[in-house]
């Protein structure tokens, strides 16, 4: 089977060293990259990865490459707005499903092929040709009830995450001011509340106050998205907003 990737960033090369086990790999990237098999103009794939950031022109860039290869699927791959897994499949009259990566960077390859993979489809027959074509990789696979439900995970996921980090890091100025014990005030607490009562379900982060701005290739692009998106007013926009103003001032800790 042949099968795109576009987009040779972290999450495109990672997925190429699992995908390149069982099928051949055609990367399309702006960049020249050193995978020696290129997306030629006009070549038929059989499924294309969209592993690109999502911004104003990411709409454009999928449609026009997923018309020029004319793929049986598109896989969704990058975090994006609700909404875009159908808008793209309603612009290219494609099959398109969206499969976040989760995992732990740099080992993104390995967390592929651990971590439980979601796919969230809008129909039936997209959602088959997804589960036909990861299965054989032998993976733990669910299925979303709608791409929706995948979209706002991700970003909800991400974003999570990068909120306990600002908890972290204001937790360890709280502490500095009050000429108190970060250790003992955070991370014991925490670690000795995550051995009670062998309750799996309620654990809590135990991260470290690293100083300056939240580093990573997709919780600060992720809050941006989740920020801009069209219902407001909801906790979780608000989360992510004083995630982004935070940051600007931890751009200046050193």
């Amino acid at each position: 089977m042949n099968v795109g990737i576009m987009g040779f960033g972290e999450v495109g090369s990672s997925l190429t060293k699992v995908i390149q086990e069982k099928h051949n790999i055609y990367i399309h990237d702006k960049k020249e990259v050193s995978h020696e098999e290129k997306l030629k103009e006009g070549q038929k794939i059989d499924i294309l990865h969209i592993c690109i950031p999502y911004t104003d022109d990411f709409l454009d860039e999928v449609t026009r490459l997923a018309k020029k290869t004319n793929p049986n699927l598109i896989i969704v791959n990058a975090s994006v707005p609700l909404g875009t897994t159908r808008k793209i499949e309603e612009l290219t009259k494609i099959d398109t499903v969206h499969i976040p990566i989760r995992g732990i960077h740099p080992r993104l390859a390995e967390s592929i092929k651990t971590f439980t993979v979601y796919i969230g489809a809008s129909s039936d027959r997209a959602g088959k040709k997804a589960v036909d074509y990861l299965k054989e990789f032998k993976l733990n696979i669910v299925k979303a009830n709608n791409p929706e439900e995948t979209e706002l995970a991700k970003l909800l996921s991400t974003t999570y995450y990068a909120w306990n980090i600002v908890f972290c890091k204001e937790v360890k100025k709280l502490c500095d001011s009050y000429n108190l014990d970060f250790e003992t005030v955070y991370t014991d607490f925490n670690k000795t509340y995550n051995k009670k009562m062998n309750k799996k379900e309620v654990v809590r982060p135990v991260l470290k106050p690293v100083p300056g701005p939240i580093g990573g290739h997709c919780l600060i692009p992720n809050a941006k998205i989740l920020k801009s998106m069209e219902k407001r007013d909801n906790i979780a926009q608000r989360l992510a907003a004083l995630i982004l103003e935070w940051n600007k001032e931890y751009k200046n800790e050193n």
